[in-house]
């Protein structure tokens, strides 16, 4: 299992919790159609009883993400929205940069 789905599921245990997954500087992807899909079947990282919200600006990095709900929606109803700006999903969730003080993961390459 990928670091970020386990890692994501052991720190989310302690209770309800809403989610922001930032895709906004992702410009390119390796992966394919059939793996988003096979990602989709898992359970979530995160259980979904608060809004989950997915950002992505490139039009092919959104659409991915869309598949991913597509497919997730046929065993379960999901909180999961899609924006193109972080901003937008800080307004849905109710929250803004300040109150995020910590990184679950390392900063990578600069960014």
């Amino acid at each position: 299992m990928p670091k970020c789905y386990t890692r994501l599921k052991r720190v989310s245990e302690g209770g309800p919790y809403a989610a922001i997954y930032d895709l906004s500087t992702v410009t390119g992807t390796t992966l394919s159609v059939d793996l988003v899909r096979s990602y989709a079947r898992r359970p979530p990282s995160i259980p979904l009883r608060k809004t989950h919200v997915v950002v992505g600006k490139e039009p092919h990095i959104y659409g991915f993400a869309r598949i991913f709900q597509m497919c997730r929606e046929f065993w379960a109803a999901t909180n999961l929205k899609f924006v193109h700006s972080l901003d937008e999903a800080y307004e849905m969730v109710g929250v803004g940069p300040e109150d995020f003080t910590q990184r679950l993961f390392p900063k990578i390459y600069g960014t």
